[in-house]
């Protein structure tokens, strides 16, 4: 159970099966659950656009090692989100939303203190009770490389790209947010109890459907 100063509440869980076919190769089933409800008491008045959803995800990866330093990843997943709106209920259902994606992936371990990750796949979102224009399909990604520059010096650098619900726009207007970004990381250790870390993060979030006007919509 996770709170935060909002008056939200947020559970999840999650369960992973990994299957050993072969030396080399592995199978994975992942299937997780997310609920997430608002408080009436405190949204009544300020905020009334927020919404509740229960969102059902599953997974099925395949891995094979190519070598001993790289392998290869394979993985499709769906995930089905059923919401209400508690305080205007004429828009129950209207983030009703299924994802459909199919990602490629490869760890390379480049040195024996260095290693490269990246995932790179194509997702389809379908908003079900939404306007049709609501309805996405994308280029996903996510790299990530890390190494030691030096003895005492770590370096790491991140990109990624996804899509993200947004929560606040009951006529179906803007039903998703983009978001693309990166990130690098140095980190020095001058001692056993010191070090210190430069951090430079960038993150553009886009709204590919128009704000419709006079509308909950918002962006």
């Amino acid at each position: 159970v996770q709170t935060c100063a909002l008056p939200i509440s947020r559970n999840d869980g999650a369960a992973r099966l990994e299957f050993l076919t072969s030396e080399r190769e592995r199978i994975a089933l992942d299937i997780g659950y997310n609920l997430v409800r608002w408080s009436e008491d405190h949204i009544a008045s300020a905020a009334p656009l927020f919404i509740n959803y229960g969102e059902l995800s599953s997974a099925i990866s395949f891995e094979r090692d190519i070598s001993e330093t790289t392998s290869a990843t394979a993985t499709f997943s769906f995930s089905n989100a059923i919401s209400s709106a508690p305080l205007r209920p004429q828009f129950d259902g209207l983030n009703d939303r299924q994802r459909y994606a199919l990602e490629f992936g490869a760890r390379h371990q480049v040195t024996e203190a260095s290693g490269l990750a990246f995932r790179l796949g194509y997702e389809r979102n379908l908003f079900r009770h939404a306007p049709s224009a609501n309805n996405y399909s994308g280029l996903v990604f996510d790299v990530r490389f890390s190494g030691d520059v030096t003895e005492k010096t770590k370096f790491e650098l991140a990109a990624l790209r996804k899509t993200q619900l947004s929560a606040f726009n009951l006529e179906g207007g803007n039903a998703r947010l983009i978001s693309t970004g990166g990130a690098a990381r140095l980190e020095h250790s001058f001692a056993e109890a010191l070090k210190l870390g430069l951090s430079l993060n960038y993150q553009r979030l886009g709204f590919p459907v128009a704000i419709i006007g006079n509308s909950t919509a918002s962006g």
